[in-house]
């Protein structure tokens, strides 16, 4: 038998497939299956978007009919029950959608009513006939002794208050409630497009809290002048009031002398300045402008920022009330006319619209309460922070509480003036740390100005021109170049020079005026991870560990003795 007919394949050359094909074929599958994958997850997404958008829809009806609903007076107890139902019904619309109805027997007995429970314990009643499923409600209300009855027809299905059987009627007296009147919000925004105005606003309720003064209008004015004869001398001459407009400062004070100028053209009269170094007072001097020469070392913005409180210490100790400013300040008018005076601190908002200079709740989610507890969610105020170089202090003992606490904090912690200010002014007392309490009032943001708002929301707007409306302060807090920014502010508005705030360069002068939402958009994980991770609950342990509960003094007693006149 030859070799070929025992190896048929013999002399034949085996064919291969080539790896490459190989490869295309794998990659075709694959990127076949991928594209099956993808297109079932794009549908499922579509469905999904489309069903959140009719749950979203469906709120949004339920909200419309709730706010109409609790418009229509004495019926709205009988609407708000019905809605109730509503709203439950609503509520599992998502499992509505995806399981059937559950069966119900003819023969069961028909669940209470929700109005059932309700008595009759008022001389103010309401009557509620049904006829059938198909009949509209008549909400009859009678009110007082003299029986003055109103007719109310209610458009809802019957059946949700009704027997279950057809063709009966029911008749039940409920207490009936007022009119709700929904709520309106009357709280202004100062940046609606309208055009402000500065003066005093008090309204028809204007009562508020009587300040604790520290010397009575009745009494000897000033006061506690031992070691401080030569600040009571300039206080006593100046003051008007008893109250004063109040720059700390040394030479090298950024915008001193353009500031100084603009005091001076307003001739504000109760105008005065502690000079800290040597320099600084014989420049004074030769100005004829008011001082009090109170050396001190400190130097750079923050470093003389830091001072102010021992020293407005001294003016709240004898009687004297304090507009204290920064020199990097463009007054426009005399800030004393602008001064509501309701509040032991007054003082102006870094903030840039409504909700950053008077506060918003910001809703934070800590996932380690669990994916279906409720409460993750909770909510925190988030405020700009208050300027500490545009304030009014009135002479109180909750101010002067905050002067000495500021003062010791300042000396003892590593901390911006700033900031300190505000934790002290926002933050409750707690264990030994005993607050202030200051009352509190934000100066309206576009009166006291700070720079961001003047240079990315006033320029740009027509409604807030010069012809229309002046500013009281700009302060140039946010710029760097303060010199250059409050000398545009200068011109603009005390030179008449029209083009001088269009001609802005340098830094912050766009429109891009944006919210803080849109700001932090790409952050909010971060500030949100921020907020639930900054809670420290290790020194309210260890109090309570260690038998620490009870009352303790304020500030250890290192401050003295501090009270609030409740």
């Amino acid at each position: 038998m030859s070799r070929r007919l025992l190896r048929p394949n013999a002399g034949r050359r085996s064919r291969r497939v080539p790896l490459p094909l190989v490869l295309v074929i794998v990659l075709a599958v694959c990127l076949l299956g991928y594209n099956v994958y993808v297109s079932n997850w794009h549908d499922a997404s579509v469905t999904a978007h489309k069903v959140a958008q009719t749950v979203k829809q469906k709120a949004l009806d339920i909200r419309d009919e709730a706010r109409a609903l609790k418009r229509d007076g004495g019926a709205s107890l009988i609407q708000n029950s019905l809605l109730e139902q509503h709203v439950t019904g609503a509520g599992a619309f998502r499992e509505r959608a995806a399981l059937p109805k559950p069966h119900v027997d003819p023969s069961d007995p028909a669940p209470p009513s929700p109005l059932a429970s309700l008595a009759s314990t008022s001389t103010e009643t309401s009557t509620v006939t049904t006829a059938s499923t198909s009949t509209p409600i008549t909400v009859t209300t009678c009110r007082g002794a003299d029986s003055t009855c109103t007719t109310t027809t209610l458009t809802s299905p019957a059946s949700s208050i009704a027997p279950s059987s057809p063709d009966t009627q029911a008749s039940l007296e409920v207490p009936a409630l007022s009119a709700i009147s929904p709520i309106v919000r009357t709280y202004p925004d100062p940046f609606a497009d309208q055009t402000p105005s500065c003066v005093p606003h008090r309204g028809e309720q204007s009562e508020t809290r009587p300040l604790s003064y520290m010397v009575p209008p009745s009494a000897q004015w000033p006061t506690s002048c031992e070691g401080r004869e030569s600040l009571c001398e300039v206080v006593g001459r100046i003051a008007i009031n008893r109250a004063v407009m109040l720059a700390v400062a040394n030479s090298h004070a950024p915008g001193l002398q353009g500031f100084l100028d603009s005091i001076k053209a307003l001739n504000i009269e109760n105008f005065m300045v502690v000079a800290i170094d040597q320099a600084l007072a014989r420049n004074l001097e030769r100005q004829n402008v008011p001082y009090w020469f109170k050396e001190n070392k400190a130097q750079g913005n923050h470093g003389v920022s830091a001072q102010k409180f021992g020293i407005v210490r001294d003016f709240v100790e004898i009687g004297c009330s304090v507009l204290l400013s920064d020199t990097d300040v463009v007054y426009l008018q005399n800030p004393f006319q602008f001064i509501y005076g309701d509040s032991d601190i007054e003082g102006m908002s870094d903030g840039w619209d409504n909700n950053t200079v008077h506060g918003f709740l910001e809703r934070v989610d800590d996932p380690s309460l669990g994916v279906d507890n409720p409460a993750r969610y909770q909510h925190t105020l988030r405020v700009a922070a208050m300027n500490s170089g545009l304030w009014y202090v009135a002479a109180t003992r909750a101010s002067l509480h905050l002067m000495k606490i500021m003062q010791h904090r300042l000396a003892t912690e590593d901390l911006w003036d700033q900031s300190g200010y505000n934790m002290e002014l926002f933050q409750a007392s707690r264990d030994d740390h005993f607050t202030a309490g200051c009352s509190m009032r934000v100066m309206s943001p576009l009166c006291f100005v700070n720079s961001k708002v003047m240079f990315r929301f006033i320029r740009h707007r027509p409604h807030l021109g010069k012809d229309k409306y002046w500013p009281v302060a700009v302060h140039a807090n946010y710029h760097t170049d303060k010199p250059h920014k409050m000398d545009q502010v200068a011109k603009y508005y005390l030179k008449n020079d029209a083009a001088a705030l269009r001609q802005c360069v340098g830094d912050g002068c766009s429109n891009d005026m944006r919210s803080s939402g849109e700001l932090e958009a790409r952050h909010l994980h971060m500030i949100n991870d921020g907020i639930i991770s900054s809670r420290d609950w290790r020194s309210s342990r260890t109090r309570v560990v260690e038998g620490r509960c009870k009352v303790e003094q304020a500030w250890a007693g290192k401050l003295g003795e501090l009270t609030h006149d409740l």
